[in-house]
């Protein structure tokens, strides 16, 4: 079984002449889409724990709420292994609890829907999870022709360019 977490994003789009974000009913919040979380490979008497006890942790790792932005849960339903979660076009945030922490797996594909640069194949994301959606150890790698770069690491935009000047 895995446990689906589907939650909604929003942005105030109200400002005051000062460029200070406007509160109260006279904001103005658009939603945005949100994003889907999957603990996987779950035990019965795990989602038994997780349904009592697992729920309110993860909606205070998830969840955030301040004057320009909000993401808070909408639905978590118990799926089977197999059981599609998202769109297609759509990728899932993979979290996994170890060592007295939630970290989390983000691999992103870049498919005739991808939104990256032509000379980028993937992006994998880590990162633990801290309260109110902070992150801490987050890391980022990018997959191109020759192989897996960190983003910060020079021979990416050296790859990336490559690919371009080929193209």
């Amino acid at each position: 079984m895995k446990l689906v977490i589907n939650t909604q994003y929003k942005e105030n789009y109200s400002f005051d002449n000062d460029g200070y974000p406007v509160e109260g009913p006279e904001a103005h919040w658009k939603f945005k889409g949100g994003d889907t979380y999957v603990v996987e490979g779950l035990t019965p008497n795990q989602c038994l724990s997780i349904a009592e006890k697992g729920i309110p942790t993860l909606t205070g790792l998830i969840e955030y709420s301040n004057s320009v932005s909000a993401e808070y849960i909408i639905d978590w339903s118990f799926e089977d292994d197999n059981a599609v979660v998202c769109e297609k076009w759509e990728t899932p945030t993979i979290l996994k609890y170890a060592d007295g922490k939630w970290s989390a797996l983000k691999f992103t594909t870049n498919s005739d829907m991808g939104c990256m640069n032509q000379a980028v194949h993937a992006k994998s994301e880590q990162w633990d999870l801290l309260p109110e959606q902070e992150r801490t150890n987050y890391a980022c790698q990018y997959k191109v022709d020759n192989g897996w770069f960190d983003s910060k690491d020079p021979q990416l935009n050296v790859e990336v360019e490559a690919f371009h000047k080929a193209a």
